[in-house]
Order: C-alpha cells, then structure tokens, then sequence
C-alpha cells in the first residue's frame, strides 16, 4: 500500500464537534455536517438538499447502509426531514434549526442535572427552574407547529 498522493490528500471530510455532541453518533454527525455545508448553499429558499446516495458516498465516504442508519437516527433526534419527490423519486434533506435550539436548550439542562448528579438532593429552586425550562420547551414547539399550519393554511 502506498501513501496517498497530494491530490488524495485534498479530499476531506468535515465533522462539527456541536453535531457528535447532539447526535453521539460519527456516522450522524458527518452527514449532518455535510447537509448543513450543502443547506447554506443551496437555492431552494426553504433550505431543502437533493442528494443521492452515490453523491454522498463519493462526498463522505458513508456505505448505503451507514448512511441510511445516519439518517434514520437524524430524523428520531428529530434533527432532519426527509422527503420523496417525484417519479423516479429523489429524496430532498432539510436541516430542522428549530430542533437545533432545543436540543441546546435540552443540553443545557442536562448540564444543570449532571452538576448536581453527586449532591444527595436537588435544591427547590434548581428543580423549579429545569421544570419551568421543560415547560418553555414544550410550549415553544406548540407555537411554532400552530404557526406552520396557519401559515398553510392561509
């Protein structure tokens, strides 16, 4: 086996500390990443990527199977979504920024919990201000699906 060429040398694959932290996944983070690199420079207004699956493996170097795995961990963190279009069908990627703040916020509190994991009791107003985190969170996500489908339905 011999070393690779300067030429080879220039082919790299980009990996966001943020995306391993949220997603604890390699596999994830690089094809998040990549969709993120992709979605800044896309022209489609509302961020959605076209991409094949031969186009990410040249790009990234994730197997069919590692990238439909990557995905499907993507879509439960609720960090993507996916849809098919057309005849034959091309399958479109949006990063879901929403859920980005969340999880930052999820994060966040985890933090909070973990510093206090050693303490034999949480304090009142620690426990009543990761309650009320929890609670903005939730009503933050009912706003934003109320928002979405007013907005389709007008």
């Amino acid at each position: 086996m011999k070393f690779p060429t300067d030429g080879e040398l220039k082919r790299t694959v980009t990996i966001r500390k943020a995306f391993f932290d949220i997603t604890q996944d390699i596999n994830a983070a690089i094809l998040l990443s990549q969709l993120d690199y992709w979605s800044k420079r896309t022209s489609n207004q509302e961020h959605w990527v076209y991409k094949t699956q031969k186009e990410l493996q040249e790009e990234i170097f994730l197997t069919p199977y590692q990238q439909r795995r990557a995905r499907a961990l993507l879509v439960k963190l609720n960090l993507i979504e996916e849809k098919c279009i057309g005849l034959p069908k091309k399958m479109y990627f949006r990063i879901k920024r929403e859920s980005n703040e969340q999880n930052e916020e999820h994060q966040e509190i985890k933090k909070m919990h973990d510093k206090n994991q050693n303490a034999t009791s949480m304090k009142d107003e620690e426990l009543a201000l990761i309650v009320k985190k929890l609670h903005q969170m939730r009503w933050r996500n009912l706003i934003r699906k109320i928002n979405k489908l007013h907005h389709l339905l007008i």
